[in-house]
């Protein structure tokens, strides 16, 4: 936010990073299986072959964040760019993961929408 404030990223590079985290993050939230233990009555999660795989990807991507955007976006505004991806990431994951939840919480009957 500072970055768009102070004028050394325009507000749309911000946008774009910020929807292109989202779509990242959602798919980073696939990376866990979800699912309800009947004797723990709680909402449990583990890591498949493709959430792997992804994790794999996720993390590469976070290594790499920086000369990946400066491929599209000139220097000076390459970290408030990255910045705003890596807000759409967290929001994107939350957004996948508290989805998943919520389903397998109506799923079990103890949500109500």
């Amino acid at each position: 936010m500072f970055e768009v404030l102070s004028g050394k990223v325009s507000s749309f590079l911000a946008l774009i990073g910020l929807v292109l985290g989202v779509v990242v993050g959602v798919v980073a939230a696939r990376m866990f299986l979800l699912s309800w233990h009947k004797d723990a009555k709680k909402v449990i999660s583990r890591l498949d072959i493709v959430g792997g795989a992804i994790l794999v990807l996720y993390i590469v991507f976070a290594i790499f964040r920086g000369k990946i955007i400066a491929h599209f976006v000139q220097g000076s505004q390459v970290t408030g760019t990255s910045l705003a991806v890596v807000a759409g990431i967290m929001i994107g994951r939350v957004f996948g993961t508290g989805q998943k939840i919520v389903n397998i919480l109506k799923e079990q009957k103890l949500f109500s929408s």
